[in-house]
């Protein structure tokens, strides 16, 4: 397991190489050209991701949870990555892979505009925010049952302070 956290550090390492320099070869060129393709702008992240990853792999105590989390990145990612397609145009997901590239890419294409020509833009931004907490949740383990008490916590104390505010 070792070996192959140590390898997906490496390719993490020649992404780095592609995506935020010069350096990284053909490899790190094409793993440039694909993060970009499938996240937009957001494929600066990918290298971090990619790294932690691995790293993850290679501790023993944490591996166990490295799908969880990865799972959870990749669902804010692509979440993210929707909100930035919508952000900067809504373009067609047939528009030139170039000018996907500069947007959100394939995954922000395709999350945001099929569900903005559905729902609309407003509430395609109000599914992406959903979308986005979800993955932080799975990335984290946090329940629905825990975010409904920090609401709910939240709530009261607002409703105390509102209550504070207006007694005389």
């Amino acid at each position: 397991a070792e070996a192959w956290g140590l390898a997906t550090v490496l390719v993490g390492v020649v992404a780095a190489l592609g995506i935020w320099g010069d350096g990284g070869g053909p490899v790190g060129g094409g793993l440039e050209f694909l993060s970009t393709l499938l996240f937009g702008r957001l494929g600066v992240v990918v290298p971090l991701m990619v790294g932690a990853a691995g790293i993850l792999v290679i501790i023993s105590v944490t591996r166990p949870f490295v799908g969880r989390i990865v799972a959870g990145a990749l669902i804010a990612t692509v979440a993210v990555s929707g909100m930035v397609h919508l952000a900067r145009g809504n373009k067609l997901v047939s528009v030139p892979l170039h000018k996907l590239q500069v947007r959100g890419g394939i995954g922000g294409a395709l999350v945001g505009r099929p569900v903005s020509e559905l729902v609309g833009t407003w509430v395609t931004w109000s599914l992406l925010v959903l979308l986005l907490l979800l993955g932080v949740m799975v990335l984290t383990h946090t329940s629905v049952r825990r975010v409904g008490g920090w609401i709910r916590d939240g709530a009261s104390a607002a409703m105390e302070f509102f209550r504070g505010l207006t007694a005389r």
